[in-house]
């Protein structure tokens, strides 16, 4: 939102702008104004042990000419806090809108008996209990800002995002070091895994992992062998971490290692860089998986006051080394990027508490230009199983999208013709009845070898007309778990629950007549788990296990 008010998406000069204030509290002590192309962080109190700042900005919406209604001004406590990270960040400080927040992670002295760590014995700087700033750090502040202001949208939602892991970390200081560790990890990973192109090689793999394979494609021809290296160099892990390595290596000049590693107890050698990173994403993703703590030096401030621990021939980024290389590669990582005043940019769906929703079917389902294979059977069924619940049977006028049907149905593709024909029968037996399209009975002679399959559509077809169903139990019940699976990707359909129930009813009901109570009994109780805290129809079909019987679907639609 603070990119979105500098005003460089906005394709006109009328807006509206509305003067704002902010009050944060910090440890970062600066008696002058800090103007920024974003805002300005002003002074007000600066003799208490915290610092207070007025933030001043101007909360900026584009007017829409087109429209009657007309946003003024939203989002101001995203505009806040992604300021406040951005100070947070950008002078090595904390920022907050909570004074309480400020004093507990900048305080010298435990709190209570049972505090386990204490922030600033893990970190200099950031949590001192006085930062005296200087102009050098509040210039660089502005250079800073003017920079991520200006990146493209998605860099600049990334940075923020990347800001947010940032400043979680030092909040989980105050009770849990290895939740602060993974987020710098998580935070860098997520610029990894978004703006590298890096393509893992066999060589990543770990030394005893290779070697071992190796031996045994001795035995094997050197097709095969490339062919197998090739499917193995698709894990996620060993590319993730390795893409981590990498990003961060790019991003890593020498002056991290020479100016800025003055001062620094125990800094980082450019020798170390690759080992401490792959242990330390090691140690993430120990701790994620499986809630394996850190190496338990590293949780004991006295042993790694330094930036780098050694320990059994292997060497550690403490969290204060973490936390300096976070900075320095996500600064060099901005300071790459091209800087763009003006950006063609939809920035509506980024604006707070809006969200994207599909738009009930009644309102596009009779519309031929919205008209999908899949979507539009997906609408239909649902909007029939809410027209079964309530017996109101009602659609807009479906006339095009089933005139487009009767065009197009014979030059489709097979699957999308199964889809089709499908939509076209529900909406002509089940709604329009006596009153069917003209061309109807031609299409289903055209068509009708489209019946004789055995598929998910034709069995939901069979739902409503009986005469269709001509398969057998095992092959209705093999296309039906082929769904199941399938069911949650993109190009395929995904039913109502009512009518997945209801097909499972209507299986269970062919293994009775074939006396197999067995199959029966199993895929009633997978309706019956299927119908998640529906009690009574639950209840009902728990009889049903105990006295075998066909069963109505036609329950399904009752209270």
């Amino acid at each position: 939102m603070l990119q979105i008010i500098s005003g460089k998406f906005f394709n006109s000069d009328t807006v509206y702008s509305t003067p704002c204030k902010a009050v944060l509290y910090s440890n970062y002590y600066w008696p002058l104004k800090i103007e920024t192309c974003i805002g300005t962080l002003e002074p007000i109190d600066n003799r208490s042990e915290i610092n207070t700042y007025i933030f001043h900005y101007n909360n900026q919406i584009e007017k829409d000419m087109h429209s009657g209604f007309n946003l003024v001004r939203v989002g101001d406590p995203e505009i806040v806090q992604q300021f406040m990270l951005l100070c947070s960040f950008g002078l090595q400080a904390i920022f907050s809108t909570d004074k309480d927040e400020v004093e507990r992670l900048c305080r010298t002295s435990s709190s209570h008996f049972t505090e386990r760590y204490q922030p600033s014995k893990f970190l200099n700087r950031f949590f001192d209990s006085k930062i005296n700033g200087n102009q050098e750090e509040v210039n660089s502040f502005i250079e800073l800002v003017k920079s991520i202001i200006g990146l493209n949208r998605e860099t600049y939602k990334a940075v923020i995002n990347g800001f947010y892991n940032f400043f979680n970390s030092f909040i989980n200081l105050n009770t849990n070091i290895e939740a602060s560790y993974a987020s710098l990890v998580y935070c860098l990973e997520s610029f990894s895994q978004n703006f590298d192109e890096y393509e893992p090689q066999w060589e990543d793999y770990s030394h005893n992992i290779r070697v071992g394979l190796e031996e045994i494609f001795e035995g094997i021809e050197e097709g095969p062998v490339q062919q197998i290296k090739s499917v193995l160099l698709q894990n996620s892990f060993l590319k993730l971490q390795k893409r981590f390595i990498e990003f961060i290596k790019d991003n890593v000049n020498d002056s991290y290692f020479v100016e800025e590693a003055v001062d620094i107890n125990r800094p980082l050698k450019k020798s170390e860089l690759d080992q401490v990173l792959f242990n330390s994403y090691d140690m993430r993703s120990k701790y994620v998986h499986e809630l394996k703590p850190l190496l338990k030096h590293l949780t004991f401030p006295d042993l790694s006051n330094g930036e780098v621990f050694t320990w059994e021939h292997n060497v550690y980024l403490t969290y204060s080394g973490l936390v300096r290389l976070t900075l320095h590669t996500i600064k060099n990582f901005i300071y790459k990027q091209q800087t763009i005043e003006k950006e063609e940019y939809d920035w509506n769906g980024d604006l707070p508490g809006s969200i994207n929703l599909y738009l009930s079917p009644e309102y596009w389902i009779g519309s031929k230009e919205s008209y999908g294979p899949i979507k539009s059977l997906e609408a239909l069924l649902n909007l029939t199983v809410t027209s079964l619940y309530s017996g109101d049977y009602k659609l807009p006028d479906m006339n095009s999208v089933l005139e487009l049907i009767e065009e197009s149905i014979n030059s489709s593709k097979k699957p999308e013709k199964h889809l089709m024909f499908s939509f076209y029968i529900i909406l002509n037996d089940f709604y329009l009845k006596e009153d069917k399209r003209d061309n109807y009975e031609k299409v289903i002679r055209q068509n009708k070898e489209l019946l004789t399959h055995c598929n998910i559509e034709n069995m939901v077809l069979a739902l409503f007309n009986d005469d269709y169903w001509i398969w057998s139990a095992t092959d209705c019940e093999t296309i039906f778990k082929r769904y199941l699976k399938k069911r949650y990707l993109v190009k395929n359909i995904s039913l109502p629950s009512t009518i997945e129930v209801s097909l499972l009813i209507c299986i269970a009901n062919l293994y009775f007549d074939q006396d197999n109570l067995e199959k029966y009994k199993e895929l009633i109780k997978d309706c019956i788990c299927e119908l998640s805290g529906n009690k009574n129809k639950q209840e009902y079909l728990q009889k049903a296990i105990v006295i075998p019987r066909k069963i109505d679907i036609n329950f399904l639609f009752g209270k």
